[in-house]
């Protein structure tokens, strides 16, 4: 498998997987909301991507449908490939089309993971990010609900995504971060703290930015 790694290998999570991840959001319909407009083509491009392309780390969320992504997963790829790295994402509420709200409750966050577990069709999930820290809920709550499910065996790995340096340090202190999801862009000032602290950087597109996208003006 490692002679067709896409852009070479990198380890994430405890596995060794394709340097190149495919992302499951735009499977989804129109607004990341409901069904594909072709449920066959988007489970066909899951199977190409893995077994054709050689692409061992898929990304997707609980909040991508909702739950749609995660479903054409199970029926395009299970029972999976041993070397198949699946990283899901929680904490995350969709109340319309292309609307999204963190939502870091405890109870909602072990909910969330006993159903992606169910809708993949495994005991335990290998990345599992907390997808946006909720302003309202202690950081150390969230982060203590997903560390709690990983001493029960129902998460392998914990990760976050769309973070601050500072949020870096702050969940550093509460459970081991295997993995941190941010935008590809030239500039990302997380990336030596994550270096520094042992966290594989990821990012993600298209709809890439330009690097100063987002910065003051000078």
């Amino acid at each position: 498998m490692s002679a067709a790694w896409p852009a070479g290998p990198i380890g994430i999570a405890g596995k060794t997987v394709s340097r190149l991840g495919f992302g499951t959001m735009r499977l989804t319909g129109p607004g990341t909301w409901g069904d594909p407009v072709d449920r066959d083509q988007a489970v066909s491009i899951l199977r190409q991507a893995v077994h054709t392309h050689g692409i061992t780390h898929i990304d997707t969320a609980d909040a991508y449908g909702p739950h749609t992504a995660e479903h054409l997963i199970h029926d395009a790829l299970y029972p999976y490939p041993e070397e198949l790295l699946i990283a899901t994402k929680v904490g995350m509420v969709r109340p319309a089309p292309n609307l999204w709200a963190p939502h870091g409750h405890p109870v909602y966050l072990r909910a969330c993971v006993e159903a992606s577990l169910r809708r993949l069709g495994t005991e335990r999930l290998d990345l599992c990010y907390l997808h946006r820290i909720d302003p309202e809920v202690p950081l150390a709550d969230q982060l203590g609900t997903l560390d709690a499910l990983k001493d029960e065996g129902k998460i392998g790995h914990v990760g976050l995504s769309k973070v601050t340096s500072e949020d870096i340090r702050r969940a550093g202190k509460e459970v081991t971060i295997a993995a941190v999801q941010k935008a590809l862009s030239r500039c990302w000032v997380c990336e030596c703290l994550m270096g520094r602290r042992g966290v594989v950087g990821l990012r993600f597109g298209p709809g890439v930015r330009p690097w100063w996208a987002g910065l003051p003006r000078r």
